[in-house]
């Protein structure tokens, strides 16, 4: 069992009691300003607006640090922020990788099954005549339509 060191040990409880100490005084001074200003006989509304400033700087504080946070987090490990994002969304969204590799495939093949039920087979025609003219090496004349095909002219 490894020995704690006291000095080390020491310093921690000091610092404990530096906190203390520093949170008390804080309190202290809070209460002992309102007391004062209540005293003087000073409105309730120079407390709120000296209070409403304090606490918008604090949430301010606060987001910029975790914002900071979360910026050095993604530098340090940006692929296990990412597996965690990933790890957060709802079982129906996740897929393991080979699923999803056959999700995409099995959606772009719907897609093109669409699109092949929408076309009027004109398209088989121009590609067999495209693919005879390369093999026979002969050099085709041809024009592109609107559809963007090439049409060979023989």
């Amino acid at each position: 069992m490894p020995k704690k060191d006291p000095k080390r040990s020491s310093v921690i409880e000091d610092n404990l009691m530096l906190n203390v100490i520093k949170k008390y005084l804080k309190l202290a001074g809070g209460v002992s300003a309102v007391w004062l200003m209540g005293y003087y006989g000073v409105s309730v509304s120079w407390i709120w607006i000296v209070l409403v400033p304090y606490v918008w700087k604090n949430r301010l504080t606060k987001a910029k640090k975790h914002k900071t946070a979360i910026s050095q987090e993604v530098a340090r490990d940006e692929k296990a922020v990412i597996l965690a994002r990933v790890e957060d969304l709802p079982s129906w969204v996740y897929f393991p990788d080979v699923e999803r590799a056959e999700w995409v495939n099995k959606i772009l093949s719907g897609n093109y099954e669409s699109q092949e039920s929408i076309s009027d087979g004109s398209e088989e025609n121009e590609v067999e005549v495209g693919r005879v003219a390369r093999t026979a090496s002969v050099e085709v004349l041809g024009r592109w339509n609107r559809a963007d095909t090439y049409t060979p002219v023989l």
